[in-house]
């Protein structure tokens, strides 16, 4: 059982033991995909078993995508995309060196419309780039839906979350 809660812990981006710094994207992508791995494994015998700790796994991710994905009962729409706005000069929106961050600027960190306008005006290259948080939702998505039983047959509780994703049209969390 503390494999799968460490593993847990991993998903919701604590703090990793061997830093100060939470986990990535990608490790909690995987750490997601893990759990339903070790889920599959220790499976109760029949998807009727309901108590204890017979769906651990499944518990903590549907716990998480609760916590991270739902508002009010709904699924959350995904926003899988973000703008980024590189800057190759010194003193863009801010007046400052925008060097010394990377170059770049993600155009909805601005929350005022004239940041946003001129932060689009002083950069030098604007690109879609793919939110990682979207891939963690989706691995999640993807753990759920792979869980089962021993005798193969998917858990109710799986299946009624997958009815509140697609009801919800989050069609890009699907897969």
């Amino acid at each position: 059982e503390l494999p799968v809660r460490e593993l847990g812990d991993c998903l919701r981006g604590s703090v990793a033991l061997h830093s100060d710094l939470p986990h990535n994207p990608a490790i909690r992508s995987q750490a997601a995909l893990a759990i339903a791995q070790w889920q599959n494994n220790k499976a109760p015998e029949s998807r009727h078993v309901v108590g204890g700790t017979s769906w651990l796994g499944l518990d903590l991710l549907m716990q998480y995508f609760k916590e991270r994905y739902y508002c009010n009962g709904n699924v959350l729409p995904v926003n899988f995309r973000r703008i980024v706005l590189h800057k190759h000069i010194a003193g863009g929106a801010s007046g400052g060196d925008t060097t010394s961050d990377g170059g770049y600027q993600y155009l909805d960190a601005l929350s005022e419309k004239d940041e946003r306008e001129n932060a689009i005006e002083f950069a030098d290259e604007i690109e879609i780039e793919e939110d990682e948080e979207y891939r963690v939702r989706v691995a999640c998505v993807t753990a759920i839906a792979s869980i089962r039983a021993k005798d193969g047959m998917t858990p109710p509780s799986v299946i009624e979350f997958l009815e509140d994703v697609l009801v919800s049209g989050d069609k890009a969390a699907v897969g």
